[in-house]
C-alpha cells in the first residue's frame, strides 16, 4: 500500500511545481538543447538505467541516507529536511531542476524521516524521473520544449482543479503517514537502522 501512496504522491508534487517552474524565465536554448539530447538523443536504454536506476539510488543515498540523516542528528528535523532538500536542489546545478527539486526534496526528506526506508525514496525518485522520460519519449509530446507548462494543456479551471486535487493528495498523505507511522525518537526513524541496511 505505501508503494502505490508514495508513487501517486510522488505525481502530485512533480504536478503542484508547474506554477512555480513557468514563473521562472525561459530556460536557456543551450540548456534546453541538453535536455533533449538527454532524454531523446541516445539510446533509450542508456536514458532509463542513468535517470530511473542510478540517479535514484546515488542521489537518495547522499542526499537522504548521507546528508539528511547527519542533520537529524544535530538540528531541529524541519531545518534537517529543509537543508537536505536544498542540497539536493543545488546539486541539479540550474533553477529549472532546482525548483522541482527543492519541492520533491521536501517530501522524500518527510518519507525519509518518517519511514527511515530508502528504498521508499529511491521508488519515488524513479517514479519522478521516469515519468519525464515517459512524457519525453511520447510523440505527441516530444515537439514541445522541455520547459512546457501544463497550462499548454488545458484551460485554467483544469489547472486550478489538477493543482487543488494535487495539493489535497499531498496533505492527506502527509496525515496518513503522520498517524500510521509512529516516530520512534524526534530525531526521526532513520536511527533505527544503518544506512546499508535500508538500502
Amino acid at each position: 500500500g505505501m508503494a502505490l501512496m508514495v508513487t501517486v504522491v510522488t505525481w502530485a508534487c512533480s504536478f503542484i511545481t508547474d506554477p512555480v517552474v513557468s514563473a521562472l524565465p525561459d530556460m536557456p536554448e543551450e540548456l534546453k538543447t541538453m535536455f533533449e539530447q538527454m532524454m531523446q538523443d541516445g539510446p533509450l536504454w542508456v536514458t532509463v538505467v542513468s535517470t530511473v536506476i542510478f540517479a535514484p539510488i546515488f542521489e537518495e543515498w547522499l542526499c537522504r541516507g548521507m546528508v539528511l540523516r547527519g542533520l537529524l542528528q544535530k538540528v531541529h528535523p524541519a531545518w534537517a529536511m529543509v537543508i537536505s532538500a536544498l542540497f539536493f536542489a543545488l546539486i541539479h546545478l540550474n533553477p529549472w531542476q532546482a525548483v522541482p527539486a527543492f519541492v520533491t526534496g521536501i517530501l522524500l526528506a518527510y518519507v525519509y524521516y518518517r519511514t527511515g526506508s530508502l528504498k521508499l525514496t529511491i521508488l519515488m525518485h524513479a517514479v519522478n524521473n521516469g515519468t519525464s522520460v515517459i512524457i519525453s519519449q511520447l510523440p505527441a509530446l516530444k515537439a514541445l520544449p522541455v520547459d512546457a507548462s501544463l497550462l499548454e494543456f488545458m484551460d485554467r479551471w483544469q489547472y486550478i482543479s489538477l493543482m487543488a486535487a494535487c495539493l489535497f493528495i499531498i496533505v492527506i498523505f502527509i496525515d496518513i503517514v503522520r498517524k500510521n507511522v509512529p516516530l520512534q525518537s524526534e530525531r526521526g526513524n532513520c536511527d533505527m537502522i544503518n544506512p546499508e541496511d535500508s538500502l
